[in-house]
């Protein structure tokens, strides 16, 4: 349940991570993708949404960094997220990569409080990874998901 915004978080980084395979050149290359994300986990005596965006960029050199930022409810609070975390990651073996964060950094808007942050992102902590498989459609376009099921699609854009 609120994993899968986890995953939505790790899948969009990941998705970058296939764009510089698939268009890695001698030089670096330096790519930005964007994906909205939207998250209800209704089941639960407290209520907890998320609505917002995941922005992208990966180095071609294993590292990467994204930001994401928007809004979560949360016992009837609305607060705004706004959190940059830096990555590093591999290319396990074909399109399996696993994700590894390194560093999560608190934007200046970010008003969500500390404890609420680990039930918004369960398994997202420093040391955390994810392995995820990532497809191309074209060159514009990869599909992003884990062993069970598609996640995501995500556009890219070269900047």
């Amino acid at each position: 349940m609120v994993s899968r915004i986890l995953a939505g978080v790790l899948v969009v980084a990941m998705c970058g991570l296939a764009v510089v395979k698939i268009t890695s050149t001698a030089d670096p290359v330096l790519l930005n993708c964007e994906a909205s994300l939207h998250y209800e986990d209704a089941s639960s005596a407290v209520p907890l949404a998320y609505d917002g965006t995941i922005t992208f960029h990966a180095s071609g050199k294993n590292t990467g960094q994204f930001l994401l930022s928007g809004n979560v409810r949360y016992q009837n609070q609305l607060y705004s997220l706004s959190r940059m975390a830096v990555f590093d990651y591999d290319n396990i073996v074909l399109n399996q990569y696993r994700l590894k964060v390194t560093s999560m950094e608190r934007m200046g808007h970010d008003d969500l409080p500390e404890n609420v942050f680990p039930m918004v992102f369960k398994r997202l902590s420093l040391g955390n990874s994810m392995v995820l498989y990532i497809n191309p459609v074209n060159s514009q376009t990869l599909i992003i998901g884990n062993v069970v099921s598609p996640i995501a699609l995500c556009m890219h854009q070269a900047k």
